[in-house]
């Protein structure tokens, strides 16, 4: 096995690691749960709308587009090091089968189709970019319409039923991955411990 096998073994695992953490603390505004995610929309509406906003408003948007980038950074290191980690430790994963189970739960990080991110969700390289969400205005305005209990219209159900299926999707891409990744870790750690992690 060549020499830089483990290195890179162990450097894609701290970054996967960093990646996880990052994706567990930090959540998209538009799939936090109530109230926080019916108050970030709130003030994400007033904002693509030119409303308004007092320096609180300011600052809590602010807040809540943060979270937003650090989780899209957590996504972008997880999306980096996934890939090399898997490809450095094939040596080894026949210390258990949970490998495989931790590969594939790792692996849904490369099959999210853009039709079904959520609006909010932006990923870490394109945000350097200015990029226009066409989409996001209008589900804002149903999912707030849907939230304060007023009749929808056919395109706001339309718009509402994207949303939640986005958000549902999503919510699965999230566990799927962190599930992956700590279960692959636990295993290096374990194996690693013991021993069986080692450089013929």
């Amino acid at each position: 096995m060549a020499p830089w096998v483990m290195p890179l073994y162990i450097f894609s695992g701290i970054i996967m690691a960093i990646g996880a953490y990052l994706t567990i603390l930090y959540r998209p505004y538009c799939t936090l749960k109530s109230p926080e995610r019916e108050i970030a929309m709130e003030l994400h509406r007033k904002k693509l709308m030119d409303e308004p906003m007092n320096r609180e408003e300011i600052e809590v948007n602010n807040f809540y587009k943060h979270q937003t980038k650090r989780y899209s950074f957590g996504d972008f290191l997880l999306m980096i090091s996934i890939p090399l980690h898997v490809f450095a430790g094939m040596d080894w994963f026949h210390l258990s089968p949970l490998y495989f189970l931790s590969v594939f739960c790792m692996l849904v990080i490369f099959v999210m189709p853009g039709s079904l991110i959520p609006y909010c969700f932006i990923y870490f390289t394109a945000s350097f970019w200015k990029i226009k969400n066409e989409h996001a205005l209008a589900r804002i305005n149903a999912y707030l319409a849907k939230f304060k209990g007023k009749i929808l219209t056919n395109d706001e159900q339309y718009q509402y039923k994207n949303a939640r299926a986005n958000e549902a999707f999503f919510a699965f891409y999230r566990y799927a991955i962190n599930f992956g990744v700590v279960l692959h870790l636990l295993l290096d750690t374990w194996f690693g411990l013991n021993g069986s992690l080692i450089v013929n």
